[in-house]
């Protein structure tokens, strides 16, 4: 091999790494970049009052395929004529339910069903979501509350909260 053809051999290889590094990182933000918008709104949803294990589930669930929407958006890992080992293994890290994903869920899912059950305490044996809690609930009531409020009391309802809720949801 000429010293002409070594350069050319070389830079060959160092374009491919670069492309492989490049989408390699994309592929692993746009997981992470999924896997936190997804433990996000799950959390909004589930409220404060949530018992730990369903929080823990619900966020494993929703980041696992908040990560692989991500992980699939940004696309494959290009194909090439070098580096096949590495890529073969970055396609098995980086792919929509590669072991990145599913451990990044995991430990999300467990971080938050830990917090919770900090932050609830000896409440946390109380089971169940608290969907009036959570910030869609409060939206809820706060936009739909206030007229149909005024609605129950014109009815002669009671100030029973329970009993309100109950007429809200019919």
């Amino acid at each position: 091999m000429s010293g002409f053809t070594g350069a050319l051999l070389a830079r060959d290889v160092g374009r491919e790494r670069e492309k492989l590094q490049k989408q390699a990182t994309k592929a692993g933000l746009y997981g992470n970049i999924g896997r936190t918008l997804a433990t996000f709104f799950a959390k909004q949803f589930l409220g404060p009052a949530a018992d730990p294990a369903v929080e823990a589930a619900v966020v494993t669930g929703s980041a696992l395929f908040g990560g692989a929407a991500g992980s699939k958006v940004a696309g494959p890992i290009p194909k090439g004529d070098f580096f096949q080992s590495s890529r073969e293994e970055l396609e098995r890290e980086l792919k929509p339910f590669g072991a990145e994903n599913v451990t990044g869920a995991l430990r999300s899912g467990i971080t938050a069903g830990m917090a919770q059950k900090l932050a609830l305490g000896d409440e946390a044996t109380t089971g169940g979501a608290d969907f009036y809690g959570s910030s869609v609930g409060k939206w809820r009531m706060g936009r739909l509350g206030e007229e149909r409020l005024s609605a129950w009391g014109a009815a002669g309802g009671t100030t029973d909260e329970e009993d309100f809720l109950a007429w809200l949801n019919e």
